[in-house]
């Protein structure tokens, strides 16, 4: 009987979720100590963050995001928790005043343990909208993305594609010389837009970028989605 509440006592400790503000206000006192935490998963790439609310992620509030420290494993392509980005998670482990966040300007991180998802739709406001680009030339070619934030660069070889988080800006396109392809404004009309995926397609063809209505991109071969369900 002794050993079965224990295990309850320990279930409910478990299961107790503490408060960011409290982690905030004193992270040396919850330092090295296992904790669990509710909030909007934040995934990109290796960077893991949880926002406090819908409303601490739409102001970027300064103690509204707790960084989440973990390994991605070398060969992984995405991170291998990207399925949980925009829900709602429950997420445990132990904090550590020696991690300083993703570029070391955070008071604390949390020490990833364990993820799970929560009941209830992704919120889909806080996907950025996506560009995919295709190369139907025979040509590789350098692309940049420019938007009031700075720039993104990448290659696509030939009858490949690249993505990127596009926003209101401007694509250039060039041969890996420097020779120039083609370039075109950002966003187009709303009539190419993939409102379910939040999606942009773009033909590049020998004539410059095209855009093309979600329906004739069907057949695409696509890159990972699995946020975007």
């Amino acid at each position: 009987m002794l050993s079965a509440v224990l295990v309850a006592i320990a279930q409910l400790s478990e299961a107790a979720e503490t408060k960011f503000a409290d982690i905030f206000a004193n992270p040396s006192r919850f330092n090295h100590k296992r904790v669990t935490i509710t909030g909007l998963a934040d995934i990109g790439g290796d960077a893991f963050w949880v926002w406090r609310d819908a409303k601490a992620w739409r102001h970027a509030e300064d103690e509204g995001a707790i960084f989440v420290a973990y390994k991605i494993p070398a060969e992984a392509t995405v991170s291998p928790y990207d399925y949980a980005n925009a829900r709602f998670v429950r997420v445990t482990g132990t904090i550590d005043t020696s991690i300083h966040g993703h570029l070391g300007m955070d008071p604390f991180s949390l020490v990833l343990e364990r993820v799970e998802v929560l009941p209830g739709p992704r919120q889909r406001e806080f996907l950025p909208i996506l560009g995919y680009f295709r190369n139907e030339t025979r040509y590789k070619l350098h692309i940049k993305i420019t938007d009031a934030d700075g720039y993104t660069v990448s290659d696509i070889p030939p009858g490949k594609h690249s993505v990127f988080a596009i926003k209101k800006g401007a694509v250039l396109l060039t041969t890996p010389s420097g020779k120039l392809v083609a370039q075109s404004r950002l966003l187009p009309s709303p009539r190419f837009y993939d409102v379910q995926k939040k999606i942009y397609y773009f033909r590049i063809s020998n004539s410059g970028i095209e855009s093309v209505v979600p329906q004739n991109a069907k057949g695409w071969t696509l890159s990972y989605t699995g946020d975007r369900d």
